[in-house]
């Protein structure tokens, strides 16, 4: 006889769209702020998204996936501060590196908003960009991705009109995705930041994977000792997490 898989609904859901989801050692805060579910009136996943503005800032919100990432993220963010950001996102790069270490700094705060609840998803607007057609313009949209070399941050190109569901397809994600909006195209990005197809152009497949952890600040912890990508495997990949983080 066949047991039913006890696993909870948004863990088989998410399998079934093939995503790899790596999960944190328990007590790191990008496990605790990971508040993805299964929405069962929509029959969807309700995902855990950090948005990472022009500007540096992160901004974690919920979305179901059936959501484009322009609605998303307009919805996240705010149009107002999105208009804001560009502004802050044409300056001069010599301008913002001439910003005090304070300014600096602040631009690496998460903000967190309130996970969405179910029942409010149907009041919830579908936010569409017809209203402000330059509202978006000029932005590219990356998922990133944790199994790469830890001196890089590798990103996937996504289009802004994709689903969330589509863009997350095949793609591994660290808890809950991390998606980039920048000024820059993909042959634009600058270092630390360089495109997949960029990174495997450098080093192929047989490079170092660290499967990078944030830490409490919300930076991201390099590990010491970076594991092959034939080595991670997902029986091994807590064991590979744990001596990671313990440096």
């Amino acid at each position: 006889m066949r047991h039913a898989d006890a696993r909870p609904k948004v863990e088989l859901e998410i399998e079934k769209r093939g995503v790899n989801v790596v999960r944190a050692p328990r007590g790191l805060s990008r496990g605790k702020q990971n508040k993805s579910h299964w929405a069962s009136q929509q029959k969807s996943v309700m995902w855990t998204v950090e948005w990472v503005c022009p500007d540096g800032e992160k901004v974690i919100g919920s979305a179901l996936e059936n959501r484009t990432l322009a609605e998303a993220y307009i919805s996240t963010v705010g149009k107002k501060k999105i208009k804001r950001k560009r502004r802050f996102s044409q300056h001069d790069q010599a301008v913002t590196e001439s910003w005090p270490k304070a300014a600096k700094q602040q631009s690496g705060v998460v903000q967190q908003r309130p996970p969405v609840k179910e029942e409010e998803v149907h009041s919830e607007p579908q936010t569409s960009t017809s209203g402000d057609p330059q509202l978006l313009e000029g932005m590219h949209f990356y998922l990133h991705n944790p199994q790469t070399a830890s001196k890089f941050k590798c990103l996937i190109p996504l289009m802004a009109a994709q689903t969330l569901r589509v863009a997350l397809e095949g793609q591994t994600v660290l808890e809950f995705p991390t998606i980039h909006v920048k000024t820059e195209s993909p042959e634009q990005l600058k270092e630390p930041f360089i495109s997949q197809d960029e990174y495997h152009k450098r080093h192929g497949d047989d490079v170092p994977i660290d499967l990078a952890m944030p830490v409490e600040d919300g930076e991201i912890e390099e590990p010491s000792e970076p594991s092959r990508a034939a080595d991670v495997v997902p029986e091994n990949v807590m064991a590979v997490l744990a001596r990671d983080l313990a440096g």
